[in-house]
């Protein structure tokens, strides 16, 4: 099953208990995809969700359906172009 996500590190509380959920509910592998980059605007900087809080929700993830995974992708380049 293909997911994706799209935030900054604000969202990893929602997207541990959303992708958790996800893995109890199917025996599917889950292949998660997450938007984020760094981006500042108005004085205000968001930032992109850290590898470690990903690898650890994979592991997770993995103990269910060892054919699961999580891939980061930095879209910055991209929304600056």
């Amino acid at each position: 099953m293909n997911i994706l996500y799209c935030s900054d590190h604000n969202i990893v509380d929602g997207l541990m208990i959303s992708v958790l959920s996800l893995a109890k509910n199917t025996d599917e592998a889950l292949h998660i995809y997450i938007l984020t980059m760094e981006y500042r605007v108005g004085g205000r900087k968001y930032q992109p969700i850290d590898r470690a809080d990903i690898d650890t929700l994979e592991k997770e993830i993995q103990k269910k359906n060892p054919k699961s995974g999580i891939k980061i992708i930095d879209t910055r380049d991209l929304f600056m172009a």
